[in-house]
């Protein structure tokens, strides 16, 4: 099978849709698909500068040019996850498959997800949204991020985790580790923090180096490592005693379509698991794998993870549990489940 991916953001990156496509581009050239990456040139990132309205010149010039420069119908399947480039490729070629993770402009995802052969999505949320909008749910599939557990799920212990990254040894600690997107709910967490105990300390692994300067005047008691590499976060996730995942309620994407690469990631690590009781979380977790806490809510928060630190043993049972059910979040199954589906629609 041959796949042209269409990628219309900055790649590569260092942020989770970075990771996200390489890694399923990887899984699927496991499984033979001979895979193409397009990007846009260089030159056309500076109409981006131009706002909404630069994006979607930019966008446009770029299918143009593909077209012009490509023999689109050698292709088994052109795949995106820019609803606005699948709704001008579905005008020049019937194999176009849209990969969506979030409708935050409703009528152009419903005219691209009626024009293009299938949709793939990240959470039942999305798909729920999807047909609300007149979408045939025959022509979608759901598929979650996932994970590379062998990398995650290592054997170290917490000195020598706390060690690499000059963590103190005599605290508890609470790891966040992310960007600190609003929608995030790191905020929350940061919030939190001023009501725990004098032994157990928050960590926080991500943010521009703005952001981290701004954040260290405000909460003097948390510790900032900055941006810690993905391949780092094995070693870090071990070093910790609660893992934490904040999401707010108040965003679609975050109550309702997400599906975290870091909370498969932390699911690896056998470390104490605590997250917002959102729907779109409970798609891959339940209470015998993780805490829940109230999302939006420091005091929540808070009492949640003093409780996950008191209860050792009940913690740690789920989070075992958590460790077994992620195997199955693998790139290689996911890969597999979207090159199935793509054969499922040229059959239609």
């Amino acid at each position: 099978m041959k796949i042209l991916y269409i990628i219309t953001g900055r790649y590569p990156t260092e942020r989770a849709y970075g990771i996200q496509i390489e890694r399923t581009i990887q899984a699927m050239r496991i499984f033979g698909a001979e895979v193409e990456v397009k990007l846009p040139m260089p030159f056309m990132q500076k109409l981006l500068y131009l706002g909404k309205f630069g994006y979607w010149l930019r966008t446009l010039i770029f299918i143009k040019l593909l077209f012009l420069s490509s023999n689109l119908n050698d292709y088994d399947a052109l795949y995106t996850r820019d609803p606005l480039a699948a709704y001008a490729l579905s005008f020049m070629n019937n194999k176009v498959f849209l990969e969506l993770h979030d409708i935050s402009s409703p009528r152009l995802v419903k005219q691209a997800a009626k024009r293009v052969r299938g949709i793939v999505v990240i959470s039942k949320g999305l798909c729920n949204r999807l047909v609300q909008l007149e979408i045939e749910e025959n022509k979608i599939l759901i598929a979650p991020d996932g994970v590379d557990y062998p990398k995650f799920a290592i054997n170290l212990d917490k000195e020598s985790a706390r060690k690499e990254f000059n963590l103190p040894l005599d605290k508890k600690i609470v790891l966040y580790a992310g960007l600190f997107d609003e929608w995030k709910g790191y905020r929350t967490l940061l919030e939190a923090s001023k009501l725990f105990s004098p032994d157990t300390l928050l960590v926080m692994a991500g943010g521009r180096p703005e952001q981290v300067n701004e954040l260290k005047e405000q909460f003097a008691n948390v510790q900032f490592l900055g941006w810690t590499p993905y391949e780092k976060l094995p070693i870090l996730q071990r070093a910790v005693d609660v893992l934490v995942l904040p999401n707010s309620a108040k965003p679609d994407i975050s109550r309702l379509y997400t599906s975290p690469l870091k909370l498969f990631a932390y699911m690896c690590s056998g470390v104490p698991i605590v997250v917002s009781d959102l729907p779109s979380l409970r798609e891959i977790v339940d209470e015998n794998m993780v805490t829940f806490a109230v999302p939006d809510d420091p005091k929540s928060l808070a009492h949640t993870i003093a409780n996950v630190l008191e209860n050792t043993s009940l913690a740690k049972s789920k989070a075992l549990r958590a460790c077994e059910v992620v195997k199955k979040f693998t790139w290689q199954s996911r890969a597999h489940a979207i090159l199935t589906f793509i054969k499922s629609c040229e059959s239609q």
